[in-house]
């Protein structure tokens, strides 16, 4: 949504994510054509182009307090997750969907400092792994709102600052 500032004459972009966890409500995919699925996941490509941007804007900076984001990526169906850390998390998706049959999205994304992120990725995995099945590495048999839980309890408890992205649209519902 494009605003003007007060002492800004230049036309700022300004985007809207949803307010904490949102489930990802997973639709009927039974007999739907390659169209209809494209179509339910244009929210979650809006939302890598989001974080596309968030991503540069956290390359410019080069601000110690922010410099990597904990994320969570899976594909349209969110059964499976991969929590992980990143410094680009788009360009991190682009490597995981070379090897992954399925179209991959990024479902949520948590900005840090660097050594808050190692922190917070391995105390997430510690949760995940005792409250869902580990699967292989850090993927997790998990919805992406369950791993979004994970995560942020993992930074509550150690009082970890961050900023969460996370998508809004009518997929998702408050979790």
């Amino acid at each position: 949504m494009a605003r003007h500032a007060d002492n800004d004459n230049e036309i700022q972009q300004r985007y809207e994510t949803g307010a904490g966890n949102v489930e990802w409500v997973v639709p009927a995919f039974v007999d739907m054509s390659k169209a209809e699925v494209a179509a339910l996941s244009k929210p979650l490509v809006e939302f890598y182009d989001m974080v596309v941007e968030a991503t540069e804007v956290v390359n410019v900076c080069k601000t110690p307090k922010v410099q990597c984001a904990v994320y969570v990526i899976s594909d349209i169906y969110g059964r499976e997750v991969k929590i992980g850390k990143a410094a680009n998390p788009p360009y991190r998706l682009a490597q995981l969907q070379t090897g992954n049959p399925r179209k991959l999205f990024i479902h949520r994304v948590f900005w840090m400092s660097q050594a808050d992120a190692d922190e917070a990725e391995k105390n997430a995995h510690t949760v995940a792994e005792r409250l869902y099945s580990r699967l292989e590495g850090e993927w997790f048999q998990c919805s992406p709102s369950d791993a979004h839980t994970a995560i942020e309890g993992s930074l509550f408890y150690s009082h970890t600052r961050y900023c969460a992205m996370t998508p809004l649209s009518e997929l998702w519902r408050a979790a």
